[in-house]
């Protein structure tokens, strides 16, 4: 989770000072993260650079705006949450938002989870 928090942080932390790019440590976890992230369409690319590191290009609006406006991690090591299929419509309370899942069939959004009928551990949500 460390790493998790560690490139969420980072990505914020480059939106904010309108970089077009940025690096994060790398660990299948995180890439399997920033995949699901990118197919929702809130970056850019994510690309291994090497053993050690992820490239993602950050996406911005025509005026300049982010297309992220907030990151935040859901599970934490101290308290972890869990959603089964049934909660995944409940929890959505933002029309953009997203759920990034670790499930037993891998890493997914809540929209694919909720179509593969299956449930797991909430990691993040972006919006």
């Amino acid at each position: 989770m460390n790493l998790v928090s560690d490139g969420l942080t980072r990505v914020r932390n480059a939106l904010l000072i309108g970089k077009n790019q940025v690096v994060i440590r790398k660990s299948n976890f995180v890439k399997s993260i920033f995949d699901v992230i990118e197919s929702e369409g809130f970056v850019g690319s994510v690309e291994v650079l090497n053993d050690r590191e992820i490239s993602v290009s950050l996406k911005y609006d025509t005026f300049g705006v982010p297309v992220i406006r907030k990151m935040r991690i859901v599970s934490k090591p101290s308290s972890r949450m869990y959603l089964q299929k049934g909660d995944i419509p409940a929890l959505k309370t933002k029309r953009f938002s997203v759920f990034v899942l670790s499930t037993s069939k891998g890493v997914m959004s809540d929209v694919e989870a909720y179509r593969q009928n299956i449930g797991g551990e909430v990691i993040c949500e972006v919006y």
